[in-house]
């Protein structure tokens, strides 16, 4: 990997976790059950996932692939905020979108998961305004 490939990889999880912290703040206007994962120092599972947000109506992954570039893979359902957060990844190089159904997606995780509250929460306005 070339150093060039070192420094947009960092930009891409530098714009990641901005847009995760943003995300997170929208989402907590509702009160929403929330998964957030982070695998970017722990490859015990998945070597190409770095990191996971999802919930019933968002799901967006930062992912390496087998090139070593970071990427950013995401599915907006019927979320509230979609229009907001589709022009956040708008600015973001590589950004792909995904098919799920976030509802039944989420679903399974959360059952697959058992709810481990170390990757779940409920989102809320003051823990957001803690963040």
């Amino acid at each position: 990997m070339g150093k060039n490939n070192i420094g947009i990889n960092w930009l891409h999880e530098k714009h990641f976790m901005t847009i995760r912290n943003k995300i997170r703040k929208l989402y907590a206007q509702q009160n929403e059950y929330f998964y957030d994962r982070d695998w970017r120092h722990d490859n015990s599972e998945n070597p190409c996932t770095m990191h996971i947000i999802a919930c019933s109506t968002l799901y967006m992954e930062l992912e390496c692939n087998h090139f070593f570039e970071y990427e950013i893979h995401y599915h907006i359902d019927d979320s509230p905020f979609k229009e907001t957060i589709a022009a956040m990844l708008g600015t973001v190089g590589k950004a792909k979108p995904i098919e799920h159904s976030m509802a039944n997606y989420f679903k399974d995780m959360r059952q697959y998961y058992k709810d481990d509250p170390k990757y779940f929460s409920i989102l809320s306005f003051d823990a957001a305004q803690q963040a």
